[in-house]
């Protein structure tokens, strides 16, 4: 499966993970006191004069728990806005929209959250598979929120003209309502052009559906120096990560020699016998030939 190739400069260090010392172009900003007792699954915040502080913590597949704060500076926060306001949408190929310009205004305010996440992994002694999984899981942990471009009603009547009856579904559904609910969760509306919400506007609100969590961890993994890409496929995104599943033979795309596979990002599901979905795990009957990856 082909690429969108794009004509940008890569606002990513060239730095490698193995190799996190020999330069100083990872930051991981202002120390902040970590607040007493955060279970997982507890969003805090501090508002700090015109910052944002967020605290998250989660717990991954192995039963570790870890803890994050961003930081995000409302100037930078408006900014992120309007740039996700320029997004453009593919005339000629269907769920495309232009994620780059996201990425390139928020990757350089996301590098000190990937410096201190980086940092973490190399001090837990995680290699590059796991550290790219615990992260994917801190996302995984957070519910799900959809995002569309219009009105609730105005999202509702365009579906029922295409025989369509997900997002009405979603809106009646007790489980996600109030469409308001916080701290995330429910229904963002208004996120226009394109049905998505910028990686710094995840990192303040903690909401957001499949492409503002694959954008997100997209932007996020680049700047820790790890591979991903995002792929879109009918109705969905999902990330792509370069490290072998358990079962190498799961579907996945090319890019460059290098074999992606499939992540789910809007899902943790945690039982006494399961926790993933991991790398590669796909629904049955999954069809990799209808997905294209389209930022890498």
């Amino acid at each position: 499966m082909g690429c969108i190739h794009e004509t940008e400069t890569d606002v990513f260090a060239p730095e490698k993970f193995e190799q996190p010392h020999q330069t100083g172009d990872y930051l991981i900003g202002p120390q902040r006191i970590a607040p007493p007792a955060q279970r997982p699954g507890e969003l805090l915040e501090v508002q700090m004069v015109d910052t944002l502080v967020r605290w998250w913590c989660w717990k991954d597949c192995n039963g570790h728990q870890w803890q994050t704060w961003v930081d995000i500076p409302q100037n930078v926060l408006e900014k992120s806005r309007q740039t996700r306001q320029e997004v453009t949408l593919s005339s000629w190929i269907r769920n495309n929209p232009n994620y780059r310009i996201m990425v390139e205004h928020d990757a350089p305010h996301i590098r000190a959250l990937a410096g201190r996440l980086r940092k973490m992994a190399l001090k837990s002694g995680l290699n590059i598979s796991q550290t790219a999984k615990m992260v994917v899981q801190m996302v995984q942990s957070i519910p799900y929120t959809l995002v569309h471009p219009h009105s609730h009603p105005e999202m509702e009547s365009k579906e029922i003209q295409k025989n369509n009856l997900f997002i009405r579904k979603y809106h009646q559904n007790p489980r996600h309502t109030p469409l308001s609910k916080e701290p995330f969760g429910g229904c963002y509306a208004h996120a226009d052009p394109a049905g998505v919400l910028s990686p710094i506007e995840f990192m303040a609100d903690f909401k957001g559906d499949c492409d503002t969590r694959t954008v997100f961890l997209y932007t996020l993994l680049r700047s820790m120096g790890l591979k991903a890409v995002v792929m879109n496929g009918p109705g969905h995104s999902m990330l792509g990560l370069p490290y072998a599943p358990k079962r190498p033979g799961l579907p996945h795309l090319l890019h460059q020699g290098q074999k992606y596979y499939f992540v789910e990002t809007t899902v943790l599901v945690r039982n006494s016998r399961y926790c993933g979905p991991d790398i590669g795990e796909v629904p049955r009957n999954f069809r990799a030939e209808q997905w294209r990856i389209v930022l890498h």
